[in-house]
């Protein structure tokens, strides 16, 4: 036999299985520098989602389906999903339970430096269902969302003119993308005139949709979903930048 610091030093090992309590196979990867972005090596959640949202910052990462700062809105015309789950770590997936017709918006407030955002949403349902980003103050509100039609998946700016809502444009494509990443840009003058530019990344599908002009700084942002009365309508959100 050896003295018992023998089988105390681990390169004493050379022969059996050694537990995964006492190893851990992603910190010898990164200490080997076999994660990251370059050939050859492992590109973990972090990389795969900034390579989505062209970003080092992952903004809101929503490792938690209530993160600080963040909540549901309950005014008339909305409901808080029936099931809120979190998937892989950082997926929010809502599932509705209901024949509600409406929208769930989970929100947190913005100031006036924000004029860019990006999220990465996806959606599972009926036609009707809407999955995307809602920008509000107390009497307006803006959202960019990609919409399930019976024809054809849409992209659609939409807006409040007037207390009467009103699609400022609808771009329509031939596939639904998963997790499609929508931007939006204020384009003009900083919210005394602005558009909201849109701005699509996924698979098979890039473009910019405009919307209308508007005079009014929003005060909110965040992940909008829409549901058609169906129990079975699930969407899903990633991340939100900045």
């Amino acid at each position: 036999g050896q003295h018992g610091s023998f089988y105390q030093n681990a390169s004493n090992i050379n022969a059996g299985t050694l537990s995964t309590d006492r190893f851990s196979a992603y910190s010898d990867l990164i200490e080997e520098g076999m994660v990251g972005r370059v050939d050859g090596r492992l590109a973990d959640s972090g990389w795969i989602r900034r390579a989505f949202s062209d970003t080092t910052v992952a903004g809101q990462d929503f490792t938690s389906t209530t993160p600080s700062g963040w909540s549901w809105k309950t005014e008339t015309g909305f409901t808080i999903p029936g099931s809120i789950v979190l998937l892989d770590g950082s997926v929010i997936r809502a599932t509705i339970n209901s024949t509600f017709t409406g929208r769930s918006y989970f929100f947190r407030n913005m100031n006036s430096s924000e004029l860019y955002f990006q999220i990465l949403c996806w959606m599972n349902g009926s036609t009707g269902i809407c999955s995307g980003i809602r920008f509000e103050d107390n009497n307006n509100f803006v959202e960019i969302y990609f919409k399930l039609v019976s024809s054809a998946p849409q992209f659609q700016v939409c807006g409040n003119i007037n207390n009467t809502e009103t699609v400022f444009s609808a771009y329509s494509t031939n596939v639904l993308p998963p997790f499609t990443l929508i931007g939006f840009q204020r384009y003009g003058a900083n919210w005394s005139s602005w558009n909201p530019l849109a701005i699509i990344i996924g698979q098979c599908i890039i473009g910019q949709v405009w919307g209308s002009v508007q005079t009014w700084q929003p005060l909110r942002v965040g992940w909008v979903t829409r549901w058609v009365g169906a129990s079975w309508n699930q969407s899903f959100v990633d991340l939100i930048r900045p």
